[in-house]
């Protein structure tokens, strides 16, 4: 790799190590205040293929960007459940935005529904059918706990 190609920024500081950082698609080399600049060139040039990878890795990260901010999120999702309520007749107990690591949502029997923060990356047909899903699911686990209780009576 090229260095006039590759724009990175030198930091000098009172450490004992050169670290080289990717941070927001910036190459950023830390530095002892004792190392001069051709040393750090070769190090550069040594580890290009590593910064190629990391500067390509770090692009697609922020391609997965969230398209919306929490709050646009939170007026998808409630506009979203204002309209399977008019279309079903079903009312969730309670929705929650938070951070879910295993699924796109989770809803309980109890009604609560909570959708992954995640899904701001999708688009709103996916965020409906997140939604739809997760209220159809939790009005079933009702009505399958409920005929549970009828049938030992």
């Amino acid at each position: 790799m090229d260095n006039s190609i590759l724009n990175y920024e030198i930091k000098y500081s009172k450490i004992k190590n050169i670290y080289i950082q990717i941070k927001d698609g910036r190459v950023i080399v830390k530095a002892p205040k004792r190392v001069n600049k051709k040393e750090i060139e070769k190090i550069i040039q040594q580890k290009s293929e590593w910064i190629q990878k990391s500067i390509e890795k770090e692009n697609k990260k922020q391609e997965k960007e969230p398209r919306y901010t929490k709050e646009e999120f939170k007026n998808i999702v409630e506009k979203n459940a204002n309209e399977l309520i008019k279309e079903t007749g079903l009312v969730p107990n309670k929705i929650t935005i938070k951070q879910i690591k295993y699924a796109w949502g989770s809803c309980t029997s109890k009604k609560n529904i909570t959708i992954n923060l995640e899904s701001t990356s999708n688009k709103i047909c996916n965020i409906t059918w997140i939604m739809s899903h997760k209220t159809h699911e939790s009005f079933k686990r009702i009505l399958e706990s409920s005929g549970k209780i009828y049938a030992r009576i």
